[in-house]
Formats: C-alpha cells, sequence, structure tokens
C-alpha cells in the first residue's frame, strides 16, 4: 500500500532522483537559446485538506514545478520551509491551527520567479480522514484485500477504485468500516469523506503480484458418500483465479463470488454420476479440477451373531455381537418380545451389546441409511438346569479288582462328564447323559458326575466306591422266630 501523505521528513526523495533534483537547486538545465534560460513554471500547488476542524488538523500540501532553480514555502507570509526540496514535484504535511494562505514562491534564471497561494480554513466539525489502509497492502492475483478506513465529523464516505467507480460499501459506517475488493492489478483506491459541503479524501495502492494460475485443493468438507439430488458441500483454495465455476456436470452451474475465489466452499447438488468440476480462469488461461462423490449404497451387515445362544431359565443377559457393517448411519436392535434398542452409540461399524431376557427372543440386527437397510436375525433360548435323577454303584463296595457298574440317570441334559482323581472316565463319551459302565479298582475312589446343558450351566454329584471284604451291613433272620 503506498499512501499519499507523509510526514515533512519524508517527502519522496524518488522524485528527485527521477527529475535531477537536487537540494537548493533544480530544474532541468534547458535554456530557452538565448542565454537567459526558460521561465520557471508552478504547475500545480494544493493543500488537502483545504478545510480542518476548528480545533486544527494537519494538512498535505502537495507541488508540481518545472525550469525552477529554488523555492520556498511561506504560511500567511512567513517562510516555514526555506529550500522546498525536490522541486519538481513532492509534498510535505504541515500542522494547521489557524486559518492560513499557504504560497509558493519558485526562482529560475535571471531572477525570474513563479507564485501560486491555497488557503486553508478552519471549519466546524469538519470530516477528518483518520486512517485509510489496506489489509494486507500487497496480495497475490486472485487474493483478497480489506480496505479499513476511520474518520471523524463525516456524513458519509465513498471509495472509489482508479477508474474512478464508487465500490458498494455494504452499508459500512461512515465513520469506521471495511470493504473487501479483489484488484486483479496493482490498483490505486481514494476514500473521500464529505460532510454537507466539506469533504477531504486520501489515496492508497494496493500491490497485486502476478501469479500462477492453480487449483491446489478441491474435496468435500465432509466426506462421505451422498445419493444422487442431495446437497454437497465442496470446498477449495486457488491460486491466481479471475474467475471460478462450479459444476455438477449435469446442468447445475455456480459461479462463484469475488470473496470466495481464492479461499472458500459452495452447496451444490449431486447428479447420478457423483462427479463434479471446478475451472478457474486468468486472462486467457484455464484450468480445472474434477471430483468424484462416492454414491451411498444401501447398508450391509457382515455378521450378526449372539455369543449366549442358550441361558438357563429363568433367564439372564443376552450377549451379542455384530461386525464388517457398511455405509450404516443408524443402528437398531429389534427383538420379540421387547423393544427396539438404538445401538447407534455402540458401534456402527462392530460392537456387542447384552440384553436381559427372560423369554425365548428372536433380535434383529438392522443398519439403515438413506439409500435402504439390511436385516439379520438370531435366536436365544432358555433351557433348563439339568436335572441328576439317579447315581450309583452296585455294588458299592467290591473287592480289589472286582467288576462294579456305575449308572446314573438325567434329564434336560446335553453333555455329561465323569471323573475320579485320575481324570476323566475313558468309557463315559461326552452325550451319555444316561449310562451304565463296568469299572474295576484297587482302592476307594470317589466318582464325580457334571451333566451340562446347552446354556453351560451344571449339576454337580458325588459319590465313593470302597475297596475291602465285605461288611454285614444287616442280617435278617425269616422268620425270626421258629417254633420247636
Amino acid at each position: 500500500m503506498i499512501r499519499s501523505r507523509f510526514a515533512a521528513v519524508l517527502v519522496a526523495v524518488s522524485f528527485a532522483f527521477a527529475c535531477g533534483d537536487e537540494p537548493g537547486g533544480g530544474g532541468n538545465g534547458n535554456d530557452d537559446g538565448n542565454g537567459e534560460g526558460l521561465e520557471p513554471k508552478i504547475l500545480a500547488f494544493e493543500a488537502t485538506p483545504q478545510t480542518v476542524p476548528a480545533h486544527g488538523g494537519v494538512v498535505t500540501l502537495r507541488w508540481t514545478t518545472e525550469n525552477a532553480l529554488s523555492g520556498q514555502i511561506l504560511a500567511n507570509g512567513e517562510v516555514v520551509v526555506e529550500k522546498v526540496w525536490p522541486l519538481s514535484e513532492g509534498q510535505i504535511d504541515r500542522v494547521v491551527t489557524e486559518a492560513t494562505a499557504f504560497e509558493l514562491v519558485v526562482q529560475g534564471d535571471g531572477g525570474r520567479e513563479d507564485r501560486k497561494t491555497v488557503q486553508v480554513t478552519l471549519g466546524e466539525d469538519v470530516p477528518v480522514i483518520v486512517n485509510f489502509e489496506a489489509v494486507p497492502p500487497e496480495i497475490k492475483r486472485g487474493e483478497v484485500t480489506v480496505l479499513r478506513w476511520k474518520t471523524e465529523n463525516a456524513k458519509s464516505v465513498e471509495v472509489r477504485d482508479a477508474n474512478g467507480t464508487a465500490l458498494d460499501l455494504l452499508g459500512a459506517r461512515p465513520d469506521e468500516g471495511t470493504v473487501a475488493v479483489r484488484p486483479l492489478s496493482t490498483t490505486t483506491y481514494t476514500l473521500v469523506a464529505t460532510k454537507d459541503e466539506a469533504s477531504v479524501q486520501e489515496t492508497l495502492t494496493v500491490n497485486v503480484l502476478p501469479v500462477e494460475l492453480r487449483i491446489f485443493a478441491f474435496e468435500q468438507v465432509v466426506p462421505g458418500a451422498h445419493l444422487p439430488g442431495e446437497e454437497v458441500e465442496l470446498r477449495w483454495v486457488v491460486q491466481g483465479a479471475d474467475t471460478l465455476t462450479l459444476s455438477n456436470l449435469e446442468g447445475e452451474e455456480i459461479a462463484i463470488e469475488e470473496d470466495d475465489i481464492a479461499n472458500g466452499s459452495a452447496t451444490i447438488t449431486m447428479g447420478e454420476a457423483g462427479r463434479f468440476r471446478l475451472v478457474a480462469t486468468q486472462d486467457d488461461k484455464t484450468v480445472q479440477e474434477d471430483l468424484e462423490v462416492r454414491i451411498l449404497p444401501p447398508p450391509s451387515i457382515g455378521t450378526f451373531e449372539t455369543l449366549t445362544p442358550y441361558l438357563t431359565a429363568p433367564g439372564g443377559m443376552a450377549k451379542l455381537r455384530w461386525a464388517n457393517v457398511g455405509d450404516a448411519h443408524a443402528l437398531t436392535l429389534e427383538r420379540d418380545p421387547g423393544e427396539p434398542i438404538d445401538l447407534s452409540d455402540h458401534g456402527l461399524e462392530e460392537g456387542t451389546v447384552e440384553v436381559e431376557i427372560s423369554a425365548d427372543t428372536r433380535f434383529t440386527l438392522v443398519a439403515w441409511n438413506r439409500a435402504g437397510e439390511a436385516r439379520e436375525d438370531v435366536e436365544v433360548q432358555l433351557v433348563p438346569l439339568p436335572k441328576l435323577l439317579s447315581f450309583t454303584a452296585v455294588p458299592p463296595r467290591v473287592g480289589p479288582g472286582e467288576t462294579f457298574t456305575l449308572s446314573w440317570r438325567s434329564e434336560d441334559a446335553t453333555f455329561v462328564q465323569v471323573e475320579n482323581e485320575l481324570g476323566g472316565l475313558p468309557e463315559v463319551s461326552d452325550f451319555m447323559v444316561d449310562g451304565d459302565v463296568q469299572l474295576t479298582i484297587t482302592a476307594d475312589t470317589e466318582y464325580v458326575i457334571r451333566l451340562y446343558n446347552r446354556a453351560g450351566d451344571y449339576v454337580e454329584d458325588r459319590l465313593v466306591v470302597t475297596v475291602g471284604a465285605p461288611v454285614i451291613q444287616r442280617v435278617e433272620v425269616m422268620p425270626p422266630f421258629v417254633g420247636m
């Protein structure tokens, strides 16, 4: 940004070198051919603003001359600038606290001179531009900068571009406001602050750097699949574009607003193919980027199973598991009997849940998205606890190596284990829920029987078979008395 107002010690040195001026002298060194030199001329001498507030203010004096060798500036007849430099073109700021007539006097060859006066007056509440800047002052082509101003006593403000066209300030306040601009080349802007008949103005320049036209990014704001006809939000990062167009390649096209060209987003309808195109232009150059959004399929359920297909009556916690669920936006567990359960917080792709039941129950996992649903069923059954009806050894006491029969009877058992201290009996298979086996032992032996149901729950009993001489447990005489 190049400001139009400088402090007195910062008068533009570049003007001096451009025009060949030196302190204490100047002009172009030309001669009119008769040895007397050329007539010095003041081409312009102005003060901005020409009216300052009653308490005073700063004015900028600007001048342009030719053929001048020296110059002075007077204020109300008193010399305030002894040596004007550079002579050909320059400016200086002066503080004014009273009505002041500024006079520029330049001298040329042979004592010839030229004079010009500007009048600065004091006014009541005249407009003042406190600040006018661009943030940032330098941008790459295609980017946006913000013009920011602050004024005092202004009823209205206007910002004009290099062509003198007033910008739409979108209702910005005159005392303090901003407007975004996107110049395609280095551009000077003028702020005009007005109150009644009084106005002041200030200029700045936004430097625009040329850059290569490029699309750095073009993607979904929220990644994911969509259905044709749905709205999809896309975003981009672009460099150096004058115009930007977004299309779904099926009839809908959006011209992107200037403020959003470099970095922005837009919502557009997805077509049947799910393809989008971003086209950027700069002068006669064009670049484009295509994006394909996945079309949302109906959901799928890879696995749905129960880890507890059987529970022992009167009931318990059924454990369910699902895995490899694809494209689900919501999961629901339906049950009969019972109310549905929302499983979305348990994991959409895989997860587990425990549900208490008190009767045989059918569970249905429902995966849902906007394209449809998928369903899978499992059942959990209640089974009774096994009953051991009998567990006996005949005879219960044997001699060493003598054979005996171990017998058992049960109800509602699906699996059996019979073991002694050495482990399971090889004579007993897992499914002999009713059995008779002949065994021999050489020492007292304890047998343990366990009957399992389908839920894995069991009942247990124990029996000891002893080894030794027969033991008379009871003697009965029949009949107990015999007559003689």
